[in-house]
């Protein structure tokens, strides 16, 4: 695993964690490709439901007060989640001046 830089904001540490950012159900028995089936019940009429959810990574900074505590949004893979963190961007000089 790649190593976190601080955060652009506070440079304070992060950290990623693995979250869950959807679910849902059905009675087709089709779940999302990248999503995992979590469980099935019978219905009182006997058709199966099938639960699933998509879980992925989220990188945060571990400041409690730092403006960006809700992190990077939510990715399918860790590497992903990691490179968004690490990218920074460099501000352009106003050239109108």
């Amino acid at each position: 695993m790649k190593k976190l830089k601080p955060c652009p904001f506070c440079g304070g540490d992060a950290e990623i964690h693995e979250v869950v950012f959807g679910n849902g159900y059905n009675k087709s028995g089709i779940i999302p490709e990248d999503a995992s089936l979590i469980k099935t019940k019978t219905a009182l009429n006997g058709s199966k439901i099938y639960y699933w959810e998509r879980r992925g990574f989220q990188v945060h900074c571990t400041t409690t007060k730092c403006i960006c505590r809700s992190g990077t949004s939510k990715y399918l893979t860790e590497k992903e989640a990691i490179d968004v963190w690490n990218t920074r961007h460099r501000r352009r000089k106003n050239t109108d001046e």
